[in-house]
């Protein structure tokens, strides 16, 4: 986050299936961003701001009923960290300075070993093994929407006779390293603070 003080973090947003198709959710990560804008022209100064997509991880997300949030917990605990103490994990790091070590990349990759979604193919429901910035299942439309915002693509909106209209957000999104841009994943806004009063 190129040494950033204060961050801002917004969830995905992901609709119940008998609400969705009616653009909600893009409707509200407008609403989300332009919160963010709203807050920098209100003196709250951050230097960065990303959003996070839902991923499978709770008891009601996934095909194993498996809370993957308290498996991470417990990991964390049993390496001697208090999973509830978010700076002080932020903190930790690794030898050369730069990643957090409260769990190793072998510890993660067996809490997750047997978290799968499910996708609806010709008919029949098919599950998979989940990989991180997949873009299936139920969370899919959290992914699009980020991928619409890091396109510079209009969300949509309707206008007073009920037209769509486009609305682009008032930040503009970059990509991160880490994910693949038609995967989703998280999209950060570098320099914040220096870019929000220009839109």
């Amino acid at each position: 986050m190129q040494n950033a003080t204060n961050i801002v973090e917004l969830g995905g947003w992901l609709v119940k299936p008998e609400y969705r198709g009616k653009k909600i959710a893009q409707g509200l990560t407008y609403a989300s961003v332009d919160f963010i804008r709203q807050m920098q022209d209100a003196g709250y100064e951050a230097d960065a701001a990303f959003i996070t997509n839902v991923g499978p991880l709770r008891v009601i997300d996934n095909d194993n009923r498996t809370d993957y949030g308290m498996r991470m917990a417990d990991m964390i605990s049993k390496n001697g960290y208090d999973p509830s103490d978010l700076t002080a994990l932020a903190n930790q790091r690794d030898e050369t300075g730069e990643h957090p070590v409260v769990i190793t990349n072998e510890q993660f990759e067996d809490i997750f070993s047997d978290l799968t979604t499910s996708l609806l193919v010709s008919g029949r429901m098919r599950s998979s093994k989940y990989e991180f910035g997949d873009p299936r299942s139920a969370t899919a439309p959290a992914y699009h929407i980020s991928g619409k915002l890091i396109a510079g693509h209009p969300l949509m909106t309707y206008d007073e006779e009920d037209r769509k209209i486009g609305l682009i957000s008032p930040i503009q999104f970059e990509a991160s390293k880490e994910m693949h841009p038609e995967h989703g994943g998280n999209y950060t806004i570098a320099h914040l603070r220096s870019t929000s009063n220009s839109k």
